[in-house]
């Protein structure tokens, strides 16, 4: 029953004797598909019976990984880690660390003041 279902009908078998354009069954537009959307080798080409699942499974095996890699580059890349552990100036005053004041000469100055043993930049 599934041969008659996925294969050529009766119909088709009689319009393709002496043609050279031949309809497909259900299967081999499914597997057409499929190579098409992993972008493999060109589909016209004539595999066997055994190469066809064959191909298809190493395609989804390919895909697969390709797509397990991409999620994890998106999540190592998605990730949110502090970049510098200190968050106040007493912190960085403690750790001895280098405060930098860009274009802010007014703020400079009171931190100056405020922390004389802070070095800066």
């Amino acid at each position: 029953i599934i041969s008659e279902v996925l294969g050529p009908s009766k119909e088709c078998e009689k319009r393709k004797k002496g043609k050279k354009n031949v309809a497909i069954t259900v299967m081999e537009s499914i597997y057409a598909a499929f190579m098409e959307v992993v972008n493999t080798r060109d589909v016209s080409e004539g595999k066997s019976l055994a190469q066809k699942p064959l191909s298809v499974t190493w395609s989804f095996f390919i895909l697969v990984i390709i797509s397990a890699y991409t999620a994890n580059l998106a999540a190592y890349l998605a990730q949110e880690g502090e970049l510098y552990p200190i968050k106040t100036i007493v912190d960085c005053n403690g750790k001895n660390c280098m405060m930098c004041f860009e274009g802010v000469p007014s703020l400079r100055a009171q931190v100056t003041n405020a922390y004389p043993n802070l070095r800066i930049n």
